[in-house]
């Protein structure tokens, strides 16, 4: 089993605890005007429809954040790819569902339903934020479970 890169997986919840406007769980990565008023006629998760764009522009979840912190000089498309590049760089096993961190709706329940309810961004990044030490749990606890098999 790979070893996770906790140290960016710290870092990205760092990043969404002190800059919560910056998370969007609906949005791989978002580069935009800062300032910009966004409408987006189909959020996902309980986002906001109506949002405004943070002072530097960018938005994203998870995996877009594990992206822009643990590559800053690569591009990052908004796709399905960004998920592969953060389960790389995050160095999370072939076998394990990395999905299970970046979407919200394959989250604990409790979790999930925790989120679709927050009523500001501060309360989404601190449910993330109990979502990624949840995650970091259970996968050193599969790679500690691997050790002694």
């Amino acid at each position: 089993m790979t070893k996770l890169n906790v140290d960016l997986l710290l870092k990205v919840k760092q990043h969404i605890l002190l800059e919560p406007a910056r998370l969007r769980m609906d949005t791989w990565v978002f580069q935009s005007m800062p300032g910009e008023e966004r409408y987006t006629s189909l959020p996902a998760y309980g986002e906001p429809e109506e949002y405004t764009m943070p002072k530097c522009g960018t938005i994203g979840c998870i995996a877009g954040w594990a992206c822009m912190l643990g590559a800053p000089n690569e591009p990052h498309i908004a796709t399905l790819a960004c998920g592969h590049n953060a389960s790389e760089l995050l160095k999370i096993d072939p076998d394990i569902q990395p999905w299970d961190l970046y979407f919200p709706d394959q989250w604990p329940q409790t979790f999930f339903r925790a989120y679709q309810e927050a009523i500001d961004a501060e309360g989404r990044a601190e449910i993330v934020a109990d979502v990624i030490d949840q995650f970091i749990s259970d996968y050193q606890t599969a790679e500690q479970n691997q050790k002694e098999a």
